[in-house]
């Protein structure tokens, strides 16, 4: 259904995806669907079919398998510039891990989009170290593509500091390793 609609395709990948069975399966492959048209510029339409995703996802019964769905769709949206209604999807997802997750994944697309400030903001909202360290590098990547090189090394200071305050010495140690990545990244 993915491919399809990459190709331009949307309403076969729509009929596709009207044949998978399962919630979780169907609900993933709307939230792709609804990525490819992101990228397309069909904002109209990543709406609706994020809308379909969304209620379909509410049929999942595991809640990981749900908060992946879900994350998906609210990554889609993103992408497409909504980030409102990405949040909005962010927020029925109940675990705090799955749900630090999606903010993190929102992050990265509205950063890859050109949507830094919206970005940095996400990045503030995520309280689980590794999530938040992904998020906050593809915030650091989209400063220095953008050439603000010194907002991203501001960005980078003000994250090894928040990484410093981590209780657990694991979790700050990564946090770092994932920083300095961004940086040879970046570079």
């Amino acid at each position: 259904a993915c491919a399809l609609a990459q190709a331009g395709q949307a309403g076969e990948a729509l009929d596709v995806v009207e044949r998978i069975k399962g919630p979780r399966e169907r609900a993933e492959a709307l939230a792709g669907v609804a990525g490819a048209l992101a990228q397309a510029g069909e904002i109209d339409r990543v709406r609706w079919v994020a809308e379909e995703a969304v209620s379909i996802a509410e049929r999942i019964k595991g809640p990981w398998e749900r908060a992946e769905a879900l994350a998906g769709v609210a990554c889609a949206l993103a992408q497409a510039g909504q980030a409102g209604e990405a949040l909005d999807v962010v927020e029925q997802i109940k675990r705090p891990r799955g749900r630090a997750k999606a903010l993190a994944g929102v992050a990265g697309a509205l950063a890859r989009a050109g949507a830094i400030d919206e970005a940095r903001e996400i990045v503030t909202m995520i309280n689980v170290p590794s999530f938040r360290s992904v998020a906050q590098s593809g915030v650091i990547k989209a400063l220095v593509r953008k050439g603000s090189s010194d907002a991203a090394a501001e960005a980078m200071r003000a994250e090894f500091a928040w990484a410093r305050g981590i209780a657990r010495r694991q979790d700050a140690a990564d946090c770092c390793a994932t920083l300095a990545a961004a940086c040879l990244d970046a570079a």
